[in-house]
């Protein structure tokens, strides 16, 4: 009884990974999150202050609204090609910023790894021991019927 409740436990511990995964998980997912982001009011600083960066963010839309304003006539060809010319500076920063953010890795990136490092530690000594504790490799194969 003690055997079997003792396996029990450890399968249904051993089964479910929503603790893992799930959304109050260590490794939750956070793929769609930024559709949840939303934009705040720009920082009014006092006079004699800089004012904060506001850069573009997402510059792609751009230069589509350039062309729009260069057909509205709201734009010179001079002013179109000079914002064309913005919009691409704006791109390349936005993907040089992309790239060095890819390349090193945060702390709790890191932390996520050591943390699943430590559970795949424990699985693994977890399941070597439930077969030294209940297992016998010297019994034959049983049959089904």
């Amino acid at each position: 009884m003690i055997k079997s409740t003792k396996l029990l436990l450890i399968l249904i511990t051993c089964s479910s990974c929503a603790w893992l995964t799930g959304p109050e998980g260590y490794f939750p997912t956070n793929e769609y999150e930024f559709l949840e982001e939303t934009s705040e009011a720009p920082i009014i600083t006092p006079e004699g202050l800089s004012s904060p960066n506001s850069d573009n963010h997402y510059p792609y839309f751009s230069a589509f609204e350039v062309e729009k304003d260069l057909e509205k006539g709201v734009l010179s060809i001079a002013e179109s090609e000079a914002a064309k010319i913005e919009v691409s500076r704006r791109i390349l920063l936005a993907d040089k910023r992309s790239k060095s953010e890819r390349q090193k890795p945060n702390n709790s990136q890191k932390l996520n790894k050591s943390i699943a490092f430590i559970i795949l530690t424990f699985i693994l000594i977890g399941s070597f021991g439930t077969y030294a504790f209940l297992g016998n490799p010297n019994i034959p194969d049983m049959p089904l019927k």
